[in-house]
């Protein structure tokens, strides 16, 4: 996460909020960072499907919950994930059309004094346009060292129809926003980075939405016209509801 009001989060803060890591002990924690993550419920994390998109059989993973930093959290091990495709088919239900990354992992254990998130399944056209959200995410901030923490940013969001306006023009040409995404934008900018991907969408304390990525791709890896994109829950009540039971 960088750029405007992007702050490390306070003792206490924010403890459903997850890093999902490599458990490579060769590695700086930057680069075993995976992404972030939401505990919904004793032992379900909520996050995205890209995040193990890199994960194989020889890959150890590790979760960190209730920490400021990557090394002071408690420390728990996936049991197994499924993500929205594969669950739609084992349920033998129609698979909706478009891109759906999202996936929930069951943890070993239950976390200790983490409560989880409450989930909103709220329709993005309901956020008015400059509401002001909040993200957080297993970030690095540079404040003359780089650190690697959990940080979080009020973010103010764009509704649909401009934020494809938006996005088409800086890609020069018409770009649809399907209707399971929600964007924000600041200005002094305020973006997302790798590790926040998977990350909680807040409104008022509720989790309504998760950190995707920032739109559109540029050469330059960080530009002040990026809008952040993150995913909605509203058309995945059933899959939320059913696996983070299981």
């Amino acid at each position: 996460m960088v750029g405007n009001n992007v702050r490390p989060i306070q003792e206490d803060e924010f403890r459903y909020v997850v890093c999902i890591l490599k458990d490579n002990p060769r590695a700086s924690w930057e680069d075993n960072i995976l992404c972030s993550g939401t505990l919904i419920s004793s032992h379900h994390i909520l996050t995205v499907e890209h995040c193990f998109a890199t994960v194989d059989v020889q890959t150890k993973v590790v979760v960190t919950i209730g920490g400021q930093n990557f090394d002071n959290g408690l420390r728990h091990y996936p049991t197994w994930w499924v993500s929205f495709h594969q669950w739609t088919v084992g349920q033998g239900q129609e698979f909706l059309s478009g891109i759906h990354d999202i996936l929930i992992v069951r943890i070993f254990g239950k976390p200790r004094n983490n409560e989880p998130c409450l989930m909103g399944y709220v329709y993005p056209v309901t956020i008015i346009n400059g509401e002001d959200l909040t993200v957080v995410g297993c970030t690095k901030i540079n404040d003359g060292d780089t650190h690697t923490l959990l940080a979080t940013a009020t973010v103010h969001i764009l509704d649909r129809a401009y934020c494809q306006q938006k996005v088409s023009n800086d890609y020069g040409y018409p770009i649809i926003v399907d209707e399971q995404y929600i964007c924000s934008f600041n200005d002094p900018y305020t973006l997302i980075e790798y590790g926040d991907s998977g990350g909680p969408l807040l409104r008022h304390g509720v989790l309504v939405g998760i950190n995707i990525a920032r739109c559109p791709t540029m050469d330059t890896a960080i530009h002040p016209a990026q809008v952040n994109i993150h995913l909605s829950l509203h058309l995945y009540q059933n899959y939320l509801c059913t696996v983070s039971t299981e």
